[in-house]
């Protein structure tokens, strides 16, 4: 297995308004919960680009659902969030780390 196997995705679908359902080139499924998606957005609004403290607080962001999600080239996607949050821009690696962690128990709060 590649690296380029774990980070491309083979298929990504919305199952419903909470989650996001990713298939890798690996064969592994990645269900990621949108809040989770929310709270661990990438951006310099949510992630203090010089200390890099966490800006978004998981209880201000436990009824946040999905807008839109729109493909940004090859390497990544953006989410508009029902908060009005759309400045993150999620990478494949980034979103194949956070269902790492759902896997292995690890991302289970935001």
């Amino acid at each position: 297995m590649s690296y380029g196997d774990r980070h491309t995705p083979r298929a990504l679908k919305r199952p419903d308004d909470d989650h996001v359902e990713i298939t890798w080139g690996d064969g592994a499924t990645s269900r990621l919960p949108m809040n989770l998606l929310r709270a661990r957005c990438p951006c310099a609004s949510c992630i203090n680009e010089w200390t890099g403290e966490v800006m978004v607080k998981p209880e201000d962001v436990e009824d946040v659902r999905v807008k839109a999600m729109k493909q940004m080239g090859t390497y990544a996607f953006s989410i508009t969030f029902s908060d009005g949050h759309d400045t993150g821009i999620f990478t494949w690696k980034k979103l194949r780390e956070l269902g790492d962690e759902l896997e292995q128990g690890e991302g289970q709060r935001p």
